[in-house]
């Protein structure tokens, strides 16, 4: 959202330094900044933006020169006329319940998000915060013009400060709300520190590495494609417009959270990702406090959600995408999940696995999981699998009592 906003009130910035510089008359300014409003804002221009249709307004008014009410004030004054313009801009918006920057944050967010009250005052608490930098900036703006003509601080440092200000707080508060509100769980991180390579049975190398937020986009579908239709199940209908990858990769977009891409090992052989581990501490399995999703499919799945195993690592999901199958790379993925729980101290490692899926079960027999539970899970449409699930764990210490 940030950087959208940026751009859009890039035509203010340009004005304040063609005024601060004489590179042309006020008139002359107005126009070249109207000229690059709807070069960098058409797209927001069309959509109905309030502060580029607010900006629009003011550079076309600045435009007519002296032949407008009040121009000789104004250029007097244009700093202080720009402060109040763009405070009065978003003050309005927050008047008729349009607060600026929600219409940059949908752009940013899954549409059912929009509806929300969480993301409703995320808003209007960004747009308070940005309508008090810009009275604050008139402020600075009336006392330098008024009071202390010359002030350094007000002419600049203040100013300064308080637009960074601003953009913290943009940058910041959406994230510490959603988690607040949301009640996401800071879930520690266990994933490897370093790159590994290793190698695939063909000769060629494979590098595991931590993921990262670049990541997503080419991790997610591995996600899906391994949950079973688990994913599928809980999201199916929620928005017609959003797909299942979406929702995906909103979830692991967080920095926080069970499915952050924090706790994600991506494989890649020659740059393209071929497999995906995904671990977090097993007790923080758990349907989500806060969600949009239905709580009856969640009582569906409560068996998948029903776990009691202490200080175990959780294998949420381990993917090899098909053609790299065969190549020992789920094998080497699960030496890595193993190393992981033993340098974070846990005493297992824990997974779900489909009752049906007699290649995967095979896999983690072969790599010292046992059967521990079993998990009745009636089918469905969207989960397609008979006798519901096993949950497996493996420890290190057979005597481990867990």
């Amino acid at each position: 959202m940030l950087k959208q906003f940026i751009r859009d009130f890039s035509p203010w910035i340009l004005f304040s330094i063609l005024i601060e510089f004489k590179v042309f008359t006020i008139p002359i300014s107005a126009l070249v900044c109207l000229a690059a409003l709807f070069i960098v804002a058409r797209k927001h221009l069309w959509k109905k933006f309030i502060l580029d249709w607010g900006a629009v307004v003011f550079f076309a008014y600045l435009s007519m020169g002296p032949s407008m009410p009040l121009y000789n004030q104004i250029e007097a004054h244009i700093n202080l006329a720009s402060n109040v313009a763009l405070m009065v801009i978003v003050g309005v918006s927050i008047l008729v319940r349009v607060p600026f920057t929600i219409q940059y944050a949908k752009e940013q967010t899954l549409k059912p998000f929009h509806k929300t009250p969480f993301f409703r005052r995320v808003n209007d608490i960004l747009s308070l915060v940005w309508f008090g930098v810009f009275a604050a900036l008139s402020g600075c703006s009336i006392l330098k013009d008024f009071y202390w003509p010359g002030n350094v601080w007000l002419s600049s440092f203040l100013p300064i400060l308080f637009l960074g200000l601003g953009v913290v707080i943009t940058q910041w508060f959406p994230e510490y709300y959603k988690t607040k509100k949301l009640q996401i769980p800071n879930v520690p991180n266990t994933n490897i520190k370093h790159p590994m390579q290793l190698s695939l049975k063909d000769g060629r190398t494979m590098v595991c590495r931590p993921a990262t937020a670049k990541d997503i986009s080419r991790i997610a579908p591995l996600i899906q494609l391994a949950s079973g239709g688990i994913e599928e199940f809980l999201l199916h209908d929620l928005d017609s417009e959003t797909s299942l990858q979406d929702f995906v990769k909103d979830a692991m977009s967080n920095k926080i959270g069970e499915m952050s891409y924090r706790h994600s090992t991506v494989c890649e052989v020659d740059g393209n990702v071929v497999g995906l581990l995904h671990c977090f501490p097993l007790s923080f399995h758990k349907p989500p406090k806060v969600t949009m999703v239905p709580k009856e499919r969640f009582e569906y799945l409560k068996p998948f959600y029903d776990v009691h195993i202490p200080n175990s690592l959780y294998l949420f999901t381990l993917a090899v995408i098909g053609e790299f199958q065969g190549q020992g790379i789920g094998a080497q993925l699960i030496s890595i999940a193993k190393l992981r729980a033993q340098e974070h101290g846990f005493t297992s490692l824990s997974l779900h696995a489909w009752a049906d899926n007699q290649k995967a079960l095979e896999l983690y027999k072969k790599s010292g999981f046992k059967v521990v539970k079993q998990c009745a899970i009636p089918r469905h449409p969207l989960l397609p699998h008979d006798n519901g699930m096993v949950l497996m764990q493996w420890a290190p210490d057979p005597s481990s009592n867990i």
